[in-house]
């Protein structure tokens, strides 16, 4: 699984750039073409446009990243740039008889195109993020009170100190019924990588076991408490508008 959570502790914009330069090998390694090819392809610049929406200050989700590049990012590369992303968006998991070696390296010329823009400053006329407040633990469904209650319950059977924080739409009340479970576990530093790895699955197992989509991340304590450049969004908006789980 391509994933954020199976990366190593990094700042967010970093690991999803390194993602997007994981699934192009992935896709390199196809012999051809095919469906699994086109998905990793897809799946890259998922993940790069999502390193730029980052390093913008939108805190957005890999599944939403689609639907964002559209009504903010496309206006801000170039028309070539965009037609690409498109075209590889849109024959996701189809297979094809162009040349896999050129689409790979189609994708790798966008990729290394939009990393520059995570290191670039921020276009002026982009629409800021709303500054939404948490509606509050007390807000949330029985339901949902339950599921984040299990999720911290597992995280903890793991790691003792780990706290869990819902994040996004479901925090301030503005969630859909088919909306992700946007999920920021914090963890002690010194935390065994294995044990992390585990920890990150335990909580996707969780909220997918409740037939919900999660996206979740972790930061370290270090982290939350002096978070870097492209931790410091995803820490900020969690401190402002994130619900923490309480414990027993």
């Amino acid at each position: 699984m391509y994933g954020t959570s199976a990366m190593p502790d990094a700042d967010p914009v970093d690991v999803a750039i390194a993602m997007a330069h994981n699934a192009l090998v992935g896709a390199s390694r196809e012999p051809e073409l095919n469906a699994m090819a086109s998905q990793l392809l897809a799946r890259a610049l998922d993940f790069a446009v999502q390193g730029v929406s980052l390093a913008w200050g939108y805190p957005v989700a890999v599944s939403k990243v689609q639907r964002h590049f559209e009504s903010v990012m496309a206006a801000h590369v170039p028309s070539a740039v965009a037609d690409v992303i498109r075209s590889v968006w849109n024959a996701s998991g189809t297979p094809s008889d162009l040349d896999l070696n050129a689409m790979v390296s189609a994708c790798d010329a966008v990729v290394d195109y939009l990393e520059s823009l995570t290191k670039a400053p921020r276009p002026s006329g982009l629409p800021r993020q709303p500054d939404l407040p948490s509606m509050g633990w007390e807000a949330l469904s029985p339901a949902d009170q339950d599921l984040l209650l299990t999720v911290r319950q597992r995280t903890q059977e793991l790691c003792a100190d780990a706290r869990v924080i819902l994040v996004g739409s479901r925090a301030t009340g503005l969630s859909r019924q088919d909306s992700d479970y946007d999920l920021l576990i914090v963890v002690r530093d010194d935390i065994e990588p294995d044990v992390r790895a585990d920890l990150m699955d335990a909580v996707y197992s969780t909220v997918k076991a409740a037939g919900a989509e999660p996206d979740h991340h972790y930061v370290t304590e270090g982290t939350w408490q002096n978070p870097g450049s492209g931790s410091r969004i995803l820490v900020e908006d969690a401190k402002r508008s994130g619900i923490e789980v309480p414990g027993p």
